[in-house]
């Protein structure tokens, strides 16, 4: 079972006791030392094989970790002893063991050197797993930031997870001298949003969202909170997303090409037109929408549209076969023949079409043989001479078959792990870069001539 674990700064000021509360103002925690409030509301199911640590100079210690320092009374002369923090713990019963080990000495803030040497002895208390609660009202004025920048590392590196991040509102307590916890989790929840983003953006990966979404989405169902539809529709949405990106790592194309999953992703962001559940989401969802735009249903466009995708996302083994594939599809399509195979048709022709075609762009590509036909293309009895004729003679492939076998040098290359006289690995994002414009410019002036009239269902 994972370990739970309270964090928190201790500073040297002499505090004042205030009435702390969570959500409403029915139930208080009055004491001096907010570390207290934020254990009484936030770590009540924490037992002895848990931890309570203090972050504490040695000048805060010996104010108030330790008993009987003398204060000054505010606005008086009459010096006052204050029981500690440590006294203050055992007294309210929190559960962890409280010794003077639970206060961990950190240096002075002098200089950077020594936020860095917090920053390590912070990390280097934190365990593989642990659920951590962090109070980060006291410390010094790095300390907010210093501990969200720690979260974030922890998490990809020690796999833990944030529980709660509160901070005593003392300044801004009530006249009744009531201070509100407030709770701050949603900014390390927007670290995660974040990564979340970075990852689909720039690579189209979509499992920390996944992640992400996924538990706020479960917090929320089991608070009660929010519209039940909405809360189902953004797990509708997560999923299918989900699903999205893994057709295009295992580059399913049919799929694609049929854009089915599209559809229905893109109608749920319509659904989701007004987002009031995960406010940090609006703009990946947007983001979403613009980069699913230009996709249609049973569309041979989807083909190139996703091999595109890849190249933005630096999925680049995914775009070489993304972009051959569609060129070999977009031959036999314009043919007004089926490109792809489904349950429903006889797979071996379509294979068999498909290597027929594949086998036309790499001879138009060579120096043409006079016995092409006859002595080389000996095919089975679904393709005939006329067929094979008929893509030799095709202008489409006659544009492309150079960049097509290009491709191929490198789709080998990179599908037999670069082991036989291999690329520079920039080359295969150069390439593509080239070569995109290009078969793009030359499928377009061909679906202008009317090509994109014809449906074909595989």
């Amino acid at each position: 079972m994972a370990r739970k674990v309270f964090l928190s700064f201790l500073g040297t000021s002499n505090y004042q006791v205030s009435k702390y509360y969570v959500d409403n103002t029915e139930n208080f925690v009055e004491t001096r030392f907010v570390q207290i409030a934020s254990c009484k509301f936030h770590c009540w199911d924490f037992d002895e094989n848990d931890k309570v640590f203090i972050f504490t100079t040695d000048k805060a210690k010996s104010r108030n970790w330790y008993d009987d320092f003398e204060f000054n009374k505010p606005c008086s002369d009459e010096i006052i002893k204050n029981k500690g923090l440590q006294t203050e713990l055992v007294k309210n019963g929190i559960k962890p063991k409280i010794s003077d080990e639970t206060a961990i000495w950190i240096p002075e803030e002098s200089s950077e050197e020594k936020i860095w040497e917090t920053f390590k002895i912070v990390f280097d208390h934190l365990e593989p797993e642990d659920e951590i609660v962090f109070d980060i009202t006291h410390g010094f004025r790095s300390s907010p930031m210093l501990l969200m920048v720690l979260i974030n590392y922890a998490k990809f590196l020690k796999k833990i997870t944030v529980r709660k991040i509160v901070y005593g509102a003392f300044e801004a307590r009530s006249n009744e001298n009531e201070t509100k916890l407030w709770d701050l989790t949603n900014f390390a929840v927007l670290q995660d949003w974040t990564n979340g983003a970075n990852e689909f953006m720039n690579f189209g990966g979509t499992t920390i969202l996944a992640e992400v979404a996924n538990k706020e989405i479960s917090i929320i169902r089991n608070n009660s909170k929010g519209n039940g539809n909405e809360v189902k529709t953004y797990s509708s949405l997560i999923n299918q997303i989900s699903n999205l990106t893994e057709s295009i790592s295992t580059v399913r194309g049919y799929e694609l090409y049929e854009g089915k999953r599209i559809e229905k992703i893109n109608n749920l962001l319509s659904e989701l037109h007004q987002n009031n559940l995960f406010q940090p989401l609006t703009p990946i969802l947007l983001e979403l929408k613009t980069k699913l735009q230009s996709f249609k249903k049973d569309n041979i466009w989807n083909l190139f549209e996703i091999a595109n995708f890849c190249i933005q996302n630096n999925q680049l083994q995914q775009a070489i076969t993304f972009l051959q594939e569609a060129i070999i599809s977009f031959a036999i399509y314009k043919c007004n023949m089926n490109f792809a195979t489904s349950r429903n048709n006889n797979f071996v022709e379509i294979r068999e079409l498909r290597e027929l075609v594949s086998s036309v762009f790499n001879f138009k590509d060579n120096k043409e043989n006079p016995n092409f036909i006859d002595e080389k293309w000996n095919w089975k009895n679904h393709w005939n001479k006329n067929h094979i004729e008929m893509f030799i003679n095709d202008g489409f492939i006659q544009e492309t078959s150079k960049i097509y076998s290009k491709i191929g040098k490198y789709r080998n290359d990179i599908n037999h792990g670069g082991l036989i006289n291999p690329k520079n690995s920039k080359d295969f994002k150069k390439l593509l870069f080239d070569v995109y414009p290009e078969i793009v410019k030359i499928v377009k002036k061909y679906l202008e001539l009317n090509v994109s009239n014809l449906k074909q269902q595989p």
